[in-house]
């Protein structure tokens, strides 16, 4: 424990694996230091999850984190701190990306979700444009009082109601 004074070994990185269509995806968690880099925490959950090193895709803030363009970095250059993390796929599955992603020429980028009718109304533009995910409220409660949101292509059904 930190307050302790005891050392755990480093920053606390949570790693999400997911396979195919498994819901939940397994998760842990590893301990890497500053000076380490991504390919140490792509050695470290390969190992952890059990999934072969080539076949781990990896993504961080939104971000694939191609191997050839970010193995060589270190967590302290990524600005890359205790509780942060990194949702990840096995390959050996047809993975099953959410939030959907689109390719580009530095490798995946997840798609970001706009639920503001606000926004939308003034950026009409922003619903056709590959990198934004538009989501409506859904007549789901996600707790008690609290709408859910939901992919408009997956909560159609939903809506029409």
């Amino acid at each position: 424990m930190a307050s302790t004074g005891v050392d755990l070994g480093g920053n606390q990185i949570y790693v999400s694996i997911k396979t195919g269509t498994q819901w939940p995806p397994k998760t842990f968690d590893i301990r890497v230091k500053y000076e380490q880099t991504i390919k140490d925490i792509r050695q470290k959950a390969a190992t952890v999850g059990g999934v072969p090193i080539e076949k781990l895709q990896m993504f961080w803030h939104k971000k694939e984190l191609v191997p050839a363009s970010y193995d060589h970095l270190t967590l302290a250059q990524m600005k890359m701190h205790t509780g942060f993390s990194i949702m990840a796929y096995n390959l050996e599955e047809e993975p099953d990306y959410f939030p959907p992603v689109e390719a580009t020429p530095k490798g995946l980028v997840q798609k970001m979700p706009v639920t503001d009718a606000e926004y939308l109304a003034a950026h009409p533009e922003a619903a056709k444009d590959p990198k934004f995910l538009v989501m409506e409220k859904s007549k789901l409660d996600a707790a008690p009082g609290f709408k859910a949101t939901a992919p408009v292509w997956q909560d159609s059904a939903l809506l029409a109601k």
